[in-house]
């Protein structure tokens, strides 16, 4: 049996089919709380390393200027660049002796300002870290009397002379925040289409006594503008962000909140919408739409299901959860039965590799090493074969990224069973019924019912899945250009009418 998702929405967003709650009170934990197993994947992947030896990797990001570079950055504080398949003898950044090298996440992630590449605009060369400094090392901006050390986002730039250096005079703190803890903390950033920077946090290991309530950064999204520092000197609230000005309590900086471990964030490339994979406790992982002003229930709920308390498992009787209770179900979940446990979050994957792949969220699971999809038309999951080896790599798989050429890349990073960490790059993929561009319903042919389609969808009257979406960008210049507009529509008769 499948694993099948609890709701299913119509349109670009994803969601899945919600259960109703059962009436038993003080139930037992579901010992299987989604039955049956998940499938193995039509399409199977070829994969090979694309560079080895780094100490404890976290994340690889592509320079957006077209020069095939790679950035990895490793948990200690160093930042490597793999150009022309080669890692280069001098870290593009070094922040090791002030970075607290732990059990958590460190030097998490580097994200390029989405004008990086743009001569004389206010983002030229500009990038950004979320890292770990000992607590004390700087006064907080969100203090915590409790801290055990400091998560930190800086803004850097590359060098005007040697882009293969950071400019580390350039640096300049935006955000300091106390943690309690050394795990569940600052892990993940996105840009918005709009030029607003996303920043994912944990829930600073919550226990059993606490709740999160939006008042503090645990277990939220951030939104603000990096680019305009009016507010405080060092960024400004976006004044639609949900809570400015709502006097609830809740931060302004908060666009959402109710998350345990949100690793890894994504902007849909052609829909804007933010999505989270969100690391579970006891047996749900889940993988969510993110909403403004959304509460996704941590730690009443752990996925669609109420959340039993540390070690008590989870059910699917929502009685006992509060009485106004509006926490938000995931668009995507599964169990830990198949020995899966911590969600990988990864992107919508775009490439040219496996056409018939376009559309569909790329992710997989740190402790068991599967690689999975998320299929935008079905809803279901599957788990990739991999040739060869099976379905699953090592444990071990902490990241995802975009080649250059919007190609799958893995970042799987040291344990046990995995010495050396790595990133490893999709060279192949077979998969049946690949799908040619303009076949807008997805029926493995390009004729009239797609034109038809198309021309109610841009009259309001239709909607299209993710998936067919892909398949209609099609744009007269070739390769889409991120949306679906009348210049498609047009490109799409030409086909059709083409000699």
């Amino acid at each position: 049996m499948m694993k099948t998702l609890h709701c299913l929405r119509t349109g670009v967003a994803l969601s899945l089919a919600c259960g109703a709650a059962h009436a038993n009170h003080n139930p037992p934990p579901l010992s299987d709380p989604i039955p049956g197993t998940i499938p193995i994947s039509p399409f199977t992947l070829e994969l090979a390393d694309l560079a080895s030896s780094f100490e404890f990797p976290t994340n690889v990001a592509a320079a957006p200027d077209g020069s095939n570079r790679l950035f990895v950055t490793e948990r200690a504080g160093r930042v490597w660049l793999i150009e022309n398949g080669s890692v280069l003898s001098t870290p593009f950044l070094d922040i090791s002796a002030t970075t607290v090298n732990d059990a958590g996440s460190a030097l998490s992630v580097i994200a390029f300002h989405p004008d990086f590449a743009q001569p004389g605009a206010m983002g030229e060369r500009k990038f950004y870290t979320l890292s770990q400094e000992a607590a004390g090392t700087a006064v907080a901006h969100f203090p915590d009397p409790g801290a055990v050390h400091q998560s930190i986002l800086y803004e850097w730039q590359a060098s005007v002379g040697n882009p293969n250096l950071a400019d580390p005079s350039t640096r300049r703190e935006i955000l300091r925040i106390d943690d309690r803890t050394t795990v569940h903390n600052a892990n993940d950033l996105a840009f918005d289409p709009d030029g607003t920077l996303y920043i994912a946090i944990g829930d600073d290991d919550l226990d059993d006594d606490d709740e999160l309530n939006g008042s503090t950064t645990d277990g939220s999204i951030l939104r603000i503008d990096v680019d305009d520092v009016s507010g405080n000197g060092r960024y400004t609230i976006p004044s639609d962000n949900p809570y400015v000005g709502s006097g609830d309590g809740i931060l302004d900086e908060i666009f959402a909140w109710g998350f345990r471990n949100p690793w890894r964030i994504t902007v849909h490339p052609l829909s804007g919408e933010l999505y989270a994979a969100d690391i579970g406790e006891d047996g749900i992982e889940e993988f969510d739409l993110i909403s403004a002003g959304g509460n996704f229930g941590w730690n009443d709920k752990e996925g669609s299901f109420a959340f039993l308390g540390f070690g008590g498992g989870v059910t699917d009787d929502l009685t006992d959860l509060p009485p106004d209770f509006d926490g938000i179900d995931p668009v995507a979940e599964y169990d830990h039965t198949e020995g899966d446990r911590s969600i990988t979050g990864g992107f919508f994957y775009r490439g040219n590799a496996i056409p018939a792949l376009a559309g569909h969220y790329i992710f997989g699971d740190f402790v068991s090493g599967r690689l999975m999809h998320l299929d935008p038309v079905s809803g279901v999951i599957h788990v990739f074969a991999i040739d060869p080896g099976g379905a699953a790599l090592a444990p071990g798989l902490i990241g995802f990224g975009e080649s250059p050429d919007r190609e799958i890349l893995l970042v799987i990073t040291e344990t046990n069973f995995n010495p050396t960490g790595r990133v490893v790059e999709v060279i192949a993929g077979g998969a049946p019924g690949v799908l040619p561009d303009g076949d807008v319903n997805l029926d493995g042919a390009i004729d009239i019912r797609d034109l038809l389609l198309l021309k109610r969808v841009l009259l309001g009257l239709a909607s299209l899945p993710l998936a067919s979406a892909w398949h209609a960008d099609l744009h007269p210049s070739g390769g889409g250009d991120g949306s679906v507009t009348l210049s498609d529509l047009v490109a799409l008769e030409s086909r059709l009418t083409a000699p």
